[in-house]
């Protein structure tokens, strides 16, 4: 133990939970819950983790992948720029692969992180899945009836 670090994650880890069991015990508005559910529908996917995580490659670049860089706001420059950091990494990726990785199918699993990235960084260009998935859209129907004038009718 250094310096009463365990001591201290400890107590976090205590409190996290203490607000995660808070939370569940409030009561969530139906609009909130479906919007929730959107959000989580828009941004994660979880076929596309699971195959991140049990590769050994493309575990190391979850950081780089995670979901909640979706909800950026890139002008055309940040763009570019992002696309290339990916191209990058799944050259290094291709690199550190072994010669049975690639004949198995390493060179198509890099086919599907350039499109998995470069639809990412889509979803980030001018903030449009930040704004799509975090708008709340409300419908109110409205009936106008038309009275009639006078005294009787």
């Amino acid at each position: 133990m250094v310096f009463g670090r365990n001591k201290k994650e400890k107590e976090q880890e205590e409190a996290y939970m203490r607000d995660m069991a808070l939370a569940d015990q409030q009561k969530m508005s139906p609009d909130y819950m479906d919007q929730m559910g959107r959000f989580q529908a828009m941004l994660k996917d979880e076929q596309v983790t699971y195959t991140f995580w049990k590769h050994k490659l493309l575990k190391k670049t979850l950081p780089a992948r995670t979901h909640l860089n979706r909800t950026g706001n890139y002008d055309e420059r940040d763009k570019r720029i992002q696309l290339l950091q990916y191209q990058g990494l799944n050259l290094l990726m291709m690199m550190h692969m072994d010669e049975e990785d690639y004949e198995q199918g390493g060179m198509l699993l890099a086919e599907a992180c350039d499109i998995f990235d470069y639809n990412m960084v889509c979803d980030n260009y001018q903030g449009w899945k930040a704004r799509v998935s975090t708008e709340l859209v409300k419908r109110i129907e409205t009936t106008v009836e038309k009275k009639k004038k006078g005294l009787f009718g």
